[in-house]
């Protein structure tokens, strides 16, 4: 029903991920997303992998489960699991063999590739001095304004 690979780092791998359509993991995952973005209080400041990457897809994982004996900063270990509505999720692999099942570098020249597409990997994204919560942030783009420098929003 849905595939995941645990990565080198020991979480769920996001290069690398399979569901059945309308699996609710995938929902759980995007909507945990949206819902950490629009939390960040200061966009200068954000944890990206944190917010967006491996902590929102475990958050999604561990909600689909509906249980809390995945711990915050525990890993999901490889097996078999069956959450909401009886959906199903396989994890293969461990932190120490990832690359058993699938190969994360078959794409060579990576940072060439993205620059060949327009993109940036976030690392390569200068951080800016924003002081301004998510929401302030997107106003802002939005309307033109510069900046604004709100704590606690």
């Amino acid at each position: 029903d849905a595939f995941f690979v645990v990565e080198h780092l020991g979480v769920l791998s996001q290069y690398f991920m399979a569901a059945s359509p309308k699996h609710p993991v995938m929902y759980l995952a995007v909507q945990n997303a949206l819902h950490r973005i629009l939390d960040v209080e200061h966009v200068g400041r954000q944890n990206v992998p944190q917010v967006t990457g491996p902590g929102a897809l475990k958050m999604a994982f561990k909600h689909f489960m509906r249980t809390h004996n995945v711990k915050k900063y525990g890993r999901v270990q490889a097996g078999h699991y069956v959450g909401l509505d009886g959906r199903s999720v396989t994890v293969v692999g461990g932190k120490y063999n990832s690359t058993v099942y699938v190969s994360r570098a078959v794409v060579s020249d990576k940072g060439g590739q993205y620059k060949a597409m327009g993109m940036v990997h976030f690392n390569g994204i200068p951080k800016k001095k924003f002081n301004e919560s998510c929401f302030v942030h997107m106003w802002n783009l939005d309307h033109g304004a510069d900046p604004v420098n709100l704590t606690g929003w």
